[in-house]
């Protein structure tokens, strides 16, 4: 049995005449836990606070990971091809050239992983659906940041190794093992 009581100052001072009147009135009901309103609430939502600040530091994680990923891959990549890079220079390709080539064929992988990303996401919105408040599971603005986030992180990550291939020496690059 629940007793919710509205008072004008602390409600905690109004506990004992409280507890008075309702031993006056029947001695045999308990009175125990004497709590404010915000207190009931913040209790009632303290578990799915914490689960999403755990999926969000999660989240968080996921992007610093994937973020450090891609860039660790098309760095890779890149010097794989440093050879290659190196011949197109000398024969006369310019460095935009390079760089797009390299942007292009980062950018269709980078599409490729985010596509299957999003079906993942999909996938996994029913399981949200419980732990949200206030936001759908197919959260438009998740749903679409998200994606462009990692799509400009990908961009970036792809222009730093694209940008320190298009000025290889070609003579260097001829030799790279």
């Amino acid at each position: 049995m629940t007793l919710l009581v509205k008072t004008a100052g602390d409600p905690l001072l109004v506990a004992q005449p409280l507890r008075q009147l309702v031993a006056a009135i029947r001695d045999d009901v308990p009175f125990t836990q004497v709590r404010s309103l915000e207190e009931v609430i913040s209790d009632s939502l303290a578990t799915p606070r914490s689960t999403m600040w755990l999926l969000f530091s999660f989240a968080t994680l996921a992007l610093l990971l994937s973020s450090v990923g891609i860039y660790a891959v098309v760095a890779y990549s890149v010097a794989q091809r440093t050879r290659e890079i190196g011949i197109r220079v000398a024969l006369g390709a310019r460095a935009e050239e390079i760089v797009r080539g390299i942007l292009g064929r980062s950018l269709l992988v980078t599409c490729a992983g985010l596509a299957m990303g999003l079906a993942g996401a999909f996938a996994v919105t029913r399981v949200l659906r419980s732990l949200l408040f206030h936001v759908t599971a197919t959260d438009t603005i998740t749903f679409v940041a998200m994606p462009l986030i990692l799509l400009a992180v990908a961009l970036i990550a792809t222009y730093v190794p694209a940008r320190r291939a298009s000025r290889v020496d070609p003579a260097v690059a001829l030799r790279y093992e």
